[in-house]
């Protein structure tokens, strides 16, 4: 759908519009740099106006607009773009454009299933498509479906995907099966904390050809499970998550036999250093030593270190040099 600017009107009660006064002007130079350079990228959303032909509110956009027209007075709207036909997207429900406005930019303040009640609202109500919808909140449309599977999940699990126990993607996990299925799933994890993703597909793949448990058929579910298998030689029929944990621990192992081989080297190298500044010497004064005249020498010319010596001698080389 295409509107003209002059068949839009702005909401002076949009929460949003008293903030954005409020924004510097380097934010609006950049945003009018933007559109200038790749055009309108995101749509207007807008509502009708009731009792008034041809008029529709401003739901979402005040920046946008503000910004097409401003270059439209400098001359600078790219040729892809003109204030006669402006894409916009249009709720087709009496919805309160405020909350609808503020809830867009407070999209981090709802839980999980919250925000997939919500989209799931916009479809039925409004009649929105995916693509719709990701245009109105930025995302891409694969983000969006992601989002919607979750309302295929039980309550409980729903709520544990609220606090976390289980991330935002778990929702395409459990949409694959019915509710015995799920129940039955939720019940591998007990009161574990944190469940990984790769855990997750690790246990659907378990039960994945167990008919009774899935409303995903089963000719999806084998593809599904060939996509997580490895499939390298040796490692077939392997979970990804094993095999990055086998890959990991011969990692630390490989690591730790070559810290060995190189204390090992530096130790042969020292033993090697140490026979040539220490025991080599040593050995030739014992050699003297054995001599009856040296070793007489020595004790009458340096009787206060021959007994030293000759102890010192003895304990490095272990042997017993007589008198």
């Amino acid at each position: 759908m295409r509107l003209h600017v002059n068949d839009i009107q702005l909401d002076p009660q949009l929460e949003r519009r008293e903030r954005v006064e409020g924004i510097s002007k380097q934010n609006d130079e950049f945003l009018m740099k933007s559109i200038k350079n790749e055009g309108l990228t995101d749509h207007l959303v807008v509502q009708k106006v009731k009792g008034e032909q041809n008029k529709w509110r401003l739901i979402k956009g005040y920046r946008r607009l503000r910004a097409l027209v401003a270059l439209d007075k400098l001359g600078g709207l790219p040729s892809s773009t003109s204030l006669s036909s402006l894409p916009v997207i249009e709720i087709k429900d009496d919805v309160n454009p405020a909350t609808l406005r503020v809830e867009s930019h407070r999209w981090e303040d709802f839980l999980p299933s919250e925000k997939a009640q919500r989209l799931e609202e916009l479809q039925r109500k409004f009649d929105m498509s995916l693509k719709e919808i990701a245009n109105m909140y930025g995302w891409s449309t694969p983000s969006v479906r992601n989002w919607l599977i979750i309302n295929k999940a039980l309550p409980e699990i729903k709520e544990a995907i609220d606090k976390g126990k289980y991330p935002m993607s778990a929702g395409k996990v459990f949409g694959t099966m019915n509710e015995k299925g799920q129940r039955y799933l939720h019940s591998k994890f007990g009161d574990q904390d944190n469940v990984k993703r790769a855990e997750l597909w690790h246990e659907w793949r378990k039960i994945a050809a167990k008919d009774h448990l899935f409303t995903l058929p089963k000719k999806k579910r084998v593809k599904i499970s060939q996509r997580l298998v490895e499939t390298k030689p040796g490692s077939k029929h392997k979970h990804r998550l094993i095999i990055s944990k086998e890959k990991r621990e011969k990692e630390i192992l490989n690591q730790n036999i070559a810290l060995i081989q190189r204390q090992n080297l530096l130790f042969t190298r020292d033993r090697d250093d140490l026979e040539k500044k220490v025991f080599e010497p040593l050995r030739i004064v014992e050699i003297w030593f054995r001599e009856d005249r040296v070793r007489e020498y020595v004790k009458k010319k340096y009787p206060e270190i021959y007994d030293g010596l000759k102890a010192y001698i003895g304990l490095i080389l272990n042997i017993k040099i007589n008198d």
